[in-house]
């Protein structure tokens, strides 16, 4: 990645852009992935998706929190315009409290309209995934570092 500035850049372009990742959970030295939908809080320096509770992925991140999320980037402009990109976003996943489910709510379903049943359902778990740093790969010797703390500043929820 040429700049900080840059790698900033195509973060939130990215997360803009993008609906869905690849969730990476670990308990007990085994790792687990799941397609999942999300969507963007404070700029990309949070990320909201959902899940049932009787998930092993709901189970695994109540043991630990930690994650690793790939987000998908094939329907992006990014592809589109002929450029290969993997953005990962690590941090640490919770549930989010009933006080602050309805702006988490409003979030994921204004980007995925089709999910208004589910996160109403009373099984489904409402994840904050409070992201540190996001890795951005355009190639085997191009790859970038952005902080979440770099995103977000003043800008809208997307």
């Amino acid at each position: 990645m040429a700049t900080e500035a840059s790698t900033e850049q195509i973060v939130q372009a990215t997360l803009e852009d993008s609906r869905y990742a690849v969730l990476a959970t670990e308990s007990g030295g085994q790792p687990h992935a799941s397609l999942m939908a999300f969507g963007v809080i404070d700029g990309g320096r949070e990320l909201v998706f959902a899940t049932y509770r009787s998930t092993r992925k709901h189970r695994n991140l109540e043991v630990n929190p930690r994650v690793a999320l790939l987000i998908d980037h094939r329907e992006t402009a990014w592809l589109r315009a002929g450029r290969r990109l993997a953005l990962t976003a690590i941090g640490s996943a919770y549930a989010i409290p009933e006080r602050e489910i309805e702006p988490a709510r409003e979030t994921l379903v204004s980007r995925h309209p089709d999910l208004e049943g589910f996160v109403h359902d009373a099984d489904c778990v409402l994840m904050r995934l409070v992201v540190e740093w996001y890795q951005v790969a355009g190639g085997i010797d191009d790859i970038g570092w952005c902080s979440a703390e770099a995103l977000g500043a003043g800008r809208p929820t997307a």
